[in-house]
Order: structure tokens, then sequence, then C-alpha cells
């Protein structure tokens, strides 16, 4: 009489356990069908739009840069910034949710009146760390993003709107800068002259040599990369690029000994190079907004002597070098307006 609540309870165990094995991995089985965070698609496109126009390059904000992978996962000055496997306690998410510490504009990252993170946002980055805070899957660079999107063939010739000018009394020519070209037009019938091609992105600073038989130009593609270009004047032909910028170039000057040019780009840094054989002397960091313009003094010498500005300040160097000078630019500000500052060669600067 008492086998048979045995042989039930035997019965419901057995079901039990065919349940079980029919579905492998049981409640594990549903933790796994969560969708992982994939780096590349969901949480570097929020750093790009919040976070690199500060933590970016050799100059980043509290030497913590988001440029790649590996160094969102070294730190920076306060430590390291995210814990895998463990969100709450990451320092990253301390600063976007405002539990730094600290007070005032750096209570939020990002800082200031600049737009924070969602919470949405918010909640993708937490996933992703608590889900161990995997690397990409392939290392990307934008120009193979590029590459994949659907190529879109206009209706109609698109027009090519002005990005900059310039002239030279010497040379008697107009320079007209436009998307991916520059035309030079005679200055006294405003006639076509002749048309420079191949220039990746938009036109955006021209600048001819005292001369006239040298014309330079500042352009590059947003977010892929920034190239200034050297023609001659009297046939048309590239003497030269100067490549290294991370993003579109906007500021351009030739040091009116014509010996130097300086690039200033959205990637906030500023470089000079020799316009005798195209190479890198330095690159000035410390701008936290695109540089948009950029001019050497008067007064200033590239060699012989040091020279004194208008104000007494030192403008030039005994070797050439660009140190010991100061340089004039101007950058973005986080209200949309322009800040101008001197920089100096040896990096320092003033409003």
């Amino acid at each position: 009489m008492k086998l048979k609540p045995l042989l039930n309870s035997f019965v419901v165990l057995v079901s039990l356990l065919a349940l079980v094995l029919a579905l492998p991995g049981g409640v594990l089985r549903a933790a796994e069908s969560v969708e992982p965070v994939d780096y590349a698609a969901k949480i570097a496109p929020i750093f790009e739009a919040r976070c690199v126009d500060c933590h970016a390059g050799d100059d980043a904000d509290g030497e913590f840069s988001l440029e790649t992978y590996e160094l969102l996962l070294k730190g920076g000055k306060e430590g390291k910034a995210i814990e895998p496997g463990k969100a709450e306690e990451s320092l990253m998410v301390k600063f976007l949710e405002g539990r730094s510490g600290k007070e005032g504009k750096n209570k939020f990252m990002p800082p200031g009146k600049k737009e924070h993170c969602t919470p949405e946002e918010i909640a993708v980055i937490r996933q992703w760390i608590d889900g161990g805070a995997k690397p990409p899957a392939v290392q990307e660079k934008p120009l193979d993003v590029l590459a994949k999107l659907p190529k879109i063939a206009p209706k109609a010739d698109h027009k090519k709107a002005v990005q900059a000018l310039a002239f030279s009394p010497e040379a008697k020519v107009i320079a007209v800068g436009s998307y991916a070209q520059v035309q030079l037009l005679d200055a006294a019938t405003r006639q076509p002259v002749r048309m420079l091609e191949g220039v990746e992105g938009k036109v955006n600073a021209l600048q001819f040599s005292k001369d006239g038989m040298m014309l330079f130009a500042g352009a590059g593609d947003a977010g892929i990369g920034g190239i200034a270009y050297q023609w001659r004047v009297a046939d048309g032909s590239l003497v030269r690029k100067f490549e290294g910028h991370k993003d579109a170039v906007y500021g351009l000057a030739l040091s009116p000994d014509g010996e130097m040019l300086a690039t200033g780009s959205y990637d906030q840094k500023i470089k000079f190079w020799k316009v005798a054989d195209g190479s890198e002397i330095r690159t000035l960091n410390g701008h936290n907004g695109g540089v948009f313009w950029a001019e050497f003094p008067a007064g200033w010498e590239g060699a012989g002597e040091r020279e004194r500005g208008p104000h007494g300040e030192a403008v030039g160097s005994g070797d050439g070098q660009a140190a010991g000078y100061t340089f004039a630019t101007a950058e973005g500000t986080d209200d949309g307006g322009l800040c101008a500052r001197w920089e100096d060669g040896g990096g320092g600067r003033g409003g």
C-alpha cells in the first residue's frame, strides 16, 4: 500500500528530468540567448559622439584616450575606467551618471554644458561592461566602414559650393576652392585658367606663396583624415601632399619666408611641415576644439637671428624649427563660437 505514493513521486521526478533533458541548458540557455553588445556597432559610436573631442590623441584630457579599445582599457590619470563584469563599480559609469564624487562641471562626463549621455546610452554601456567589456570582433578603419555603405548616385549634377578663396597679385590669379577641386581664374577677366582636381573632400583653406608661384590648400573628409596640397601655379602640377591629420584640415598658414607650412585640423592639432621636402617638423596639442584658422605673425622669420614681433614676443628661432615663436590660431568652443589664442613653439598659450 505504501508503494503507490513512492511510485507517483518517482514518475514526477522522471518527468521533470525528461523535461530538463529535452531542453539542455535550462535557465542558462535563456541567459545565453541575450544578444551580446557589439563594441564596434553600439559602444564606439557613443564614444565618438560624446567623448573623443576631449579624450583622444596625445593630449587627451586626464591622459585618458577613447580612440581605441586598447587605450580605453588602459585608463588614465584617475585609474582604470572600466571593471569588466562590474558596471556599477566602473569609474566611467560613475562619471556618466554623476556619481564621480567631484563637484562642479566635472561631476558629469561629458562636462559642463556639453550634452550628457542619454539613459539609453548609459544602459547599453552598462550592459557591455557587465557582459565582460568584450573587444570588437574586427578592428575596422573608417575607410573600410565607408566602403560598405551603399553607393547612391545623384539624379542631377550637384552644385559645388565655394568653400575658400585666395588671390595672388603677383600671379594675377584667383583660386576658388570647392568640393574635390580648385579652379584658377584670371584675375582681370574672371575666365578659367585651369582646374586642379583629385582633392580629397572639401577644400577649406587656400593660400598663395608670396611670389605667387605656389598654391597651398587645406582639405579632407570629416572624421576620416585631412590633407594639405601644394601645386605650381604656372602649370597646375602637384608638387606634394602633406598627410598626417586624422580629420579635415580647416586652418592653413604659410610662413612669410615660404619655408614652413602650418595646418590646423578638426582633430584639435596643429602640424608644422617643411615645405622643401614635405617632412613634418612637429605637432602642437592642447586644443579642446577643432582648429579653424591659423596665421604666422607678420614679423616672423624662420632663419637667422631671433626676431621680435610687434609686441616684443619671440617669433623666430635660429634653426628655423617650430620652437621659440608665437603662432595665432582659432578653435571652436562649446557654445559654437571661436576662441583666438597665441601658441608658442614650446606648447604654451595665451588667450
